[in-house]
């Protein structure tokens, strides 16, 4: 795409993947109900579009009943120094889901998708076992708790999109932007990152040598 913009051509790429459009675009139009809603540089369209599209609550709970097989009643994260959603690196954070299933004997895998503010992908954690008979649910309400990778995020928003499927290829219900939670520097990692892309940020000891001297 990029080859193609550089001999001249107007290239019109349409995406909700905010990362794609500020590393692909050079100039933005935000539509809102099929109506032009802002145009300019991709950062200034970028931030308001998330301004405009963000779910900055720090739950969620779902506000009616569903007519569906499974449905997700609520979601939350916890383990930071407030109790709710804010994290230091040293944190266990954890991801609370609960979820009903209205039928008996459904099987049903849940995963959870961290994802920057971008819309960029960090990690998918899969609820996977090795024995089937694990993921068959009888009818009831359900509660399912998992760690977040915290302690390998770099400081700033994330949220948590969550769906359950079945064993193959059919999705019972998804969240998009479920819930969100902050990821603050602690002291062993308080490094100057900010303002640098990526959101794995990994401290590790580097050994350097010097291996051309010059007389």
């Amino acid at each position: 795409m990029g080859d193609v913009a550089s001999k001249g051509r107007t290239i019109l790429f349409v995406s909700h993947n905010m990362q794609s459009v500020s590393d692909l675009c050079t100039r933005v139009a935000m539509l809102k109900h099929g109506v032009m809603d802002r145009a300019g540089n991709p950062d200034e369209v970028i931030d308001y579009y998330l301004r405009e599209t963000s779910n900055d609550s720090e739950w969620y709970i779902r506000k009616e009943i569903e007519d569906k097989e499974i449905f997700i009643d609520k979601a939350f994260v916890t383990g930071g120094p407030d109790g709710k959603s804010s994290h230091d690196k040293s944190d266990n954070s954890i991801l609370t889901i609960e979820y009903t299933v209205n039928r008996s004997k459904v099987d049903c895998v849940i995963a959870a998708q961290v994802v920057d503010v971008l819309g960029g992908i960090i990690s998918t954690i899969i609820d996977i076992d090795a024995d089937e008979r694990a993921f068959r649910k009888l009818q009831g309400h359900y509660v399912t708790r998992l760690s977040l990778p915290t302690s390998l995020l770099n400081s700033g928003s994330y949220f948590v999109n969550i769906s359950i499927s079945d064993m193959k290829s059919h999705r019972y219900d998804y969240i998009e932007k479920a819930c969100r939670f902050e990821v603050l520097l602690n002291s062993r990692t308080s490094i100057a990152v900010e303002g640098r892309k990526g959101g794995l940020l990994f401290v590790e000891k580097w050994r350097t040598e010097k291996i051309l001297y010059n007389d």
